[in-house]
């Protein structure tokens, strides 16, 4: 079959959602494509959260990764807002604020930290002079980023004997699963929006009317064409692989990581009590959720995946989709529990409700253990353009939002000259 589409987005996670979302309220006809059966179901749905304001992002000594993170993050309710509507962003359940708890054996020290969170704080300051006003994040205000608190005042809930410090934010996490919901809902009534799931994109080539791309439906095995005269690459680990069918080189030293999560209940009387993440390192995080369940995350025990290919092993595929058996997790979610409970021991016990993974995409030859790994920095170039091919990178979900609507601009702008 040969069908026309005008704008093609492939990939429905949140970048390509708010991709198609930007396209349609511009008045832009758009064609989604995405190869699991419903959008917003690997990376966008299997993380933590977290909002950055870019306080994990120390070992980026230029501050770039920090202060882009920062910027989406302080527009990340404003945009996701225009697209699901304020009423259903007040839904998404945030977490308590974040406690950072620096290691023993911490990359950076607590002196190092705290620079680098005063600096965050001047570019704070001077977005602050530039709107002219109190920075909204998440619906609420942003009185200061992360300050240190002494060690006593954790020891209600952590285990301080690894810990040499511990600072205080306004950092928090939003749920991926309501965040998910809200967007599917948002993408499946605009009128301008056609999605097809179940998907998979198998050819791009030059069309004497733009780019034909090629896709095979993965229930039936059959293949569509669409023509299309702009195409918006917005997959996650699948990016570079569809990049080279058009003969786009990767940027040297993409690498990909298979981390784990779980999903538990909070422990009686935890209700309230601080997320937290440990710095700097390869350690992990504790998210306490609304809704009295928790995310965690320890990343020896969770990190079961790395790969240095242009695409992701297939042999990822049902963890990254959730439909991993409980005789592969119910091991792997016992390790990120002991890991945990080391530092936050009411987790020690902990009803598992959920464990799946996610795939990380970043740029780096070592890993987070070693100070100058390519792994901290997430501030490279947001997109590329071949023509009316864009390959877009949201680096992390706090910027997607933000990247969504500076592609479209970039190209709503092209397509007026």
């Amino acid at each position: 079959m040969h069908e026309a589409a005008r704008n093609l987005v492939l990939g429905g996670g949140l970048l390509g959602c708010g991709i198609a979302l930007e396209l349609a309220a511009a008045g832009r006809p758009v064609l989604l494509i995405e190869q699991d059966a419903s959008l917003m179901n690997r990376a966008s749905l299997r993380n933590e959260g977290k909002i950055h304001l870019g306080l994990i992002f120390a070992a980026d000594r230029t501050g770039q990764t920090g202060r882009f993170q920062l910027q989406g993050a302080i527009s990340f309710q404003r945009i996701v807002s225009s697209w699901i509507g304020a009423a259903a962003f007040s839904r998404l359940g945030v977490s308590t604020p974040f406690t950072y708890l620096v290691a023993s054996d911490s990359l950076l020290s607590p002196d190092v930290l705290q620079q680098h969170y005063d600096d965050l704080e001047r570019a704070l300051d001077g977005i602050r002079d530039a709107e002219g006003g109190d920075i909204d994040y998440l619906g609420g205000r942003l009185p200061f980023l992360a300050r240190r608190t002494s060690l006593a005042a954790a020891e209600p809930f952590v285990a301080t004997s690894p810990i040499t410090a511990a600072f205080e934010t306004t950092e928090r996490a939003i749920s991926p699963e309501q965040l998910a919901d809200e967007i599917r809902q948002a993408v499946g009534r605009h009128p301008l929006i056609d999605v097809r799931c179940d998907a998979r994109v198998v050819g791009l080539e030059p069309h004497d009317r733009g780019l034909a791309v090629d896709v095979e439906m993965t229930p039936t095995r059959d293949r569509h064409r669409f023509t299309a005269t702009a195409v918006f690459n917005a997959t996650w680990e699948q990016r570079r692989l569809l990049d080279g069918l058009l003969g786009i080189q990767p940027e040297p030293g993409w690498l990909h990581r298979m981390k784990y999560r779980v999903i538990a209940s909070v422990p009686p009387g935890l209700q309230g009590g601080p997320s937290a993440t440990m710095v700097l390192g390869r350690y992990g995080d504790v998210v306490i959720r609304p809704d009295d369940t928790a995310y965690l995350s320890w990343y020896p025990a969770g990190l079961r995946g790395w790969s240095q290919d242009v695409a992701p092993p297939a042999a990822w595929t049902p963890a990254c989709m959730g439909t991993q058996s409980a005789a592969t997790t119910r091991p792997i979610a016992a390790a990120i529990i002991r890991g945990i409970a080391a530092w936050y021991p009411a987790f020690a016990g902990s009803e598992v409700l959920a464990v799946d993974a996610g795939a990380i995409v970043a740029c780096g030859a070592t890993d987070v253990d070693v100070v100058d790994s390519g792994l901290h920095a997430r501030a490279a170039t947001c997109f590329r353009r071949n023509g009316v091919y864009w390959s877009v990178d949201a680096g992390k979900l706090t910027t997607a939002p933000l990247v969504a609507r500076q592609v479209v601009g970039e190209f709503l702008r092209g397509e007026a000259c």
